[in-house]
């Protein structure tokens, strides 16, 4: 697939008005994406992560009639790989780098027509949810290093209201999850850093500002209980996680 999107390229590069390719900038135009979602898809393969090629263009499915209307957009289908792809990042040589990683999931975020920012999202909620109960050796065990990763990762996220809204959702998911009841030290890490975002979006985000002020002093204040029940909670517990 990759050899020949890169013949079409090429061909459209090196016309002249007797071959006949010189008005071909369309094709050139798809040949190109071709060629960079073919490296993707090699990428998948490489790293055992199941997909269906097709999926990823709406235009391809409407073609081939493998289109259901009850399919997402090709954009939904491309996210829903993000998550796979960063298990994967996390256990190779990338692993240790989170600029090397964001930098691959931005790649993948332009060559697909995703937002840069909903794949970071996607990255530091991967991050601050616990592991299954039987990992032995997953990254997400190192709470020191999730923290720093994931503080270098939350400026990335813009507007800094969008940053409260992912932390929140961290929040929300934790506490919903019976296996991570006590897992006492993430909740408290994830309380934290949003209790932190709160406080910087009332003091420099705009349309904050001319909002009610009661409705985030409330939020702070729903936090603090969560921290403070926490608190107690590690205490009495401590030893029996």
């Amino acid at each position: 697939m990759l050899a020949l999107a890169n013949v079409g390229i090429v061909a459209c590069s090196s016309s002249t008005e007797q071959n006949g390719w010189h008005k071909q900038e369309k094709f050139a135009a798809q040949c190109q994406r071709l060629a960079n979602r073919a490296v993707w898809w090699q990428f998948l393969r490489k790293h055992q992560i199941e997909f269906d090629s097709r999926r990823f263009d709406d235009d391809i499915k409407k073609l081939d009639g493998s289109n259901k209307e009850r399919d997402p957009p090709a954009s939904s289908y491309a996210l829903s790989l993000v998550n796979p792809i960063i298990v994967k990042l996390l256990s190779t040589e990338y692993g240790g780098s989170v600029q090397s990683i964001v930098q691959v999931l931005a790649k993948y975020a332009e060559t697909f027509g995703l937002q840069r920012d909903n794949v970071i999202e996607l990255y530091i909620e991967y991050l601050l949810t616990p592991p299954p109960k039987d990992a032995a050796a997953d990254t997400r065990l190192n709470l020191s290093g999730i923290e720093l990763s994931v503080r270098s990762l939350l400026p990335l996220v813009q507007p800094i209201l969008r940053r409260a809204s992912t932390l929140r959702r961290v929040v929300v998911a934790l506490e919903r999850d019976e296996d991570s009841s006590r897992d006492y030290d993430r909740h408290s890490l994830v309380l934290s850093l949003y209790r932190e975002v709160l406080h910087q979006v009332m003091e420099v985000h705009p349309i904050v500002q001319k909002l009610d002020p009661v409705l985030f002093e409330a939020e702070l204040e729903a936090v603090d209980r969560r921290r403070d029940a926490l608190a107690i909670l590690s205490s009495v517990f401590e030893g029996e996680r």
